[in-house]
């Protein structure tokens, strides 16, 4: 037995999913021992409803806490290039998560930088701290995950795991906190704007 939700137009994604998810809780008290209910994956044209993307977008998507080494500017310099590269309006879903001054300042600085360069729009912010699962919800817009990382002793965490789980095409710098999913994953330059436009354009 299927079930059909659908979400009105201008819907929180967020929001929705949490009804689910109590709904469900609720239905499968009363459930026949041995019969469960299973949620698949929201399609991509629903979870880029809410933000006025459409499917012909090529969707960046950006995961963990916001940082300074995380190399968010060179991907925001790169979204031009990328959309004349591919000839696509390139957007950009930053789920970083403010942790601390260094991350708000990161933010000030990465949308000042997309103001100037005239990108500001093709970028959502989420900010606050979500659960995995909300956020995996909204990862699933995506593309491309990119992780373009410059020199750092910290690790991705559950960055990088969280973009392979989502089942996106994950691109990674040359860093060696992504050696345990280099199998996984794609490797670019991540010295310059050009790098992730030209992995992107390759792939």
């Amino acid at each position: 037995i299927a079930l059909g939700v659908s979400m009105a137009k201008g819907g929180d994604i967020i929001a929705l999913g949490k009804s689910l998810k109590l709904a469900a809780a609720q239905i499968e008290k009363g459930l026949p021992l041995g019969v469960t209910l299973a949620q698949p994956a929201l399609p991509k044209s629903a979870v880029r409803q809410p933000f006025g993307w459409t499917t012909d977008d090529l969707v960046l998507g950006c995961f963990g806490f916001l940082l300074p080494h995380k190399g968010l500017d060179l991907i925001i310099g790169g979204l031009r290039g990328l959309a004349q590269a591919t000839g696509k309006r390139v957007r950009l879903l930053a789920l970083t998560a403010v942790l601390d001054e260094r991350s708000q300042q990161t933010l000030a600085d990465c949308q000042d930088l997309a103001l100037s360069l005239g990108v500001a729009d093709d970028i959502r912010w989420v900010t606050g701290f979500l659960p995995m699962d909300a956020c995996l919800q909204q990862l699933a817009a995506v593309d491309y995950m990119v992780y373009a990382y410059g020199p750092t002793r910290e690790s991705t965490s559950g960055a990088a795991p969280g973009g392979v789980a989502r089942g996106a095409t994950v691109l990674g710098s040359r860093q060696p906190m992504f050696a345990d999913v280099q199998t996984c994953t794609f490797t670019m330059k991540a010295d310059a704007p050009d790098g992730m436009v030209e992995a992107i354009a390759w792939l």
